[in-house]
């Protein structure tokens, strides 16, 4: 049986990874978990297909093609409640037999466990919202102040009239192809880091 899955990564904040595999239903998320990846994925939603998986597969890397952030890779900046609303119409439901099985994953650590609860705890997704930061707030680059990016929302901004999220925006302003942590890369009206208003928004002693 092959199921399609969405899992997403406490070090990756932002990211889902959306993809497929022929072992069975209860098979390990583990696989995931390569020396490259700093701890463990965790299952956001897996289904049965009711069609091949692969077309299954295809059509979910298609709609979500405008935020994927490597053609390459399955890593995908999107929200996991926007993937499961489309997961569900697309086969039986299994996260729950996959989550098990992550639950009896023999090669995952009480150590890996342990680290990949606290990176949970230590890194959720920004929300610019709930950082303080409004609507129409101009960013600056932090290379370069020329460079702008107005905010539009909790999580995306506007550069050269086009809506885009704040990775794609640091890519394009570093003049790179590949994903890197945008908050240590803008600043605010007022010259403070996003990262550091990051760290004080989601500081355990924060709010």
């Amino acid at each position: 049986m092959s199921i399609v899955y969405a899992a997403r990564n406490p070090a990756m904040p932002g990211l889902i990874k959306i993809g497929r595999t022929d072992r069975e239903a209860d098979a390990r998320l583990s696989q995931l978990y390569t020396t490259g990846v700093p701890v463990p994925f965790k299952c956001v939603m897996a289904v049965k297909p009711e069609r091949s998986a692969a077309e299954v597969e295809r059509a979910l890397h298609q709609a979500f093609e405008p935020h994927r952030l490597n053609p390459a890779r399955e890593f995908f900046e999107v929200e996991p409640e926007n993937v499961r609303a489309i997961m569900r119409l697309l086969g039986e439901d299994v996260t729950d037999q996959v989550q098990a099985a992550d639950d009896r994953d023999t090669e995952l650590t009480v150590i890996d466990r342990a680290a990949r609860e606290r990176a949970d705890q230590r890194r959720p997704d920004f929300n610019f919202k709930e950082m303080g930061i409004e609507p129409g707030t101009e960013l600056r680059f932090r290379d370069d102040v020329t460079v702008t990016a107005e905010v539009v929302d909790e999580r995306r901004v506007r550069i050269d009239n086009e809506i885009i999220s704040m990775t794609e925006a640091t890519k394009r302003a570093r003049k790179i192809d590949y994903a890197v942590a945008p908050m240590p890369h803008w600043r605010t009206p007022d010259g403070r880091l996003l990262s550091d208003v990051y760290s004080e928004t989601y500081s355990p002693a924060g709010p």
